[in-house]
């Protein structure tokens, strides 16, 4: 096994036992429909378990952050967007910004700055 493996292999083990239940939503826009002037869209729900903590008092000093942000970190191949959006504790969260943590080819986690 490669350390790009073993790394995946154990970022899902840690979150699968210490993460938290969330819904990774990705929104696909369809074709418009002129008889109801509305773009059809199709969503897709992705059930995941994330490492969902706030972001401390330094980080929130960068204009960027703002005081209800959350930071959730997933174990996902998934090419999540910014236009995908997380339900989590029964809200849905926006998501702000993604930093992939990557060996070679693969996605090892995923870090998603998310705003109610």
């Amino acid at each position: 096994m490669s350390f790009a493996s073993n790394a995946k292999k154990l970022a899902k083990r840690l979150i699968d036992k210490y993460g938290d239940s969330v819904v990774l939503v990705e929104r696909v826009l369809g074709s418009y429909n002129p008889t109801t002037g509305e773009d059809q869209v199709t969503e897709f729900n992705y059930s995941r378990r994330g490492q969902v903590t706030n972001y401390s008092v330094a980080e929130m000093a960068s204009d960027n952050i703002t005081i209800d942000d959350l930071r959730l970190i997933v174990q996902t191949d998934l090419a999540i967007t910014r236009d995908w959006t997380v339900t989590y504790n029964g809200k849905s969260w926006k998501i702000i910004d993604i930093v992939l943590v990557r060996t070679q080819d693969n996605t090892v986690i995923q870090t998603l700055q998310i705003r109610v």
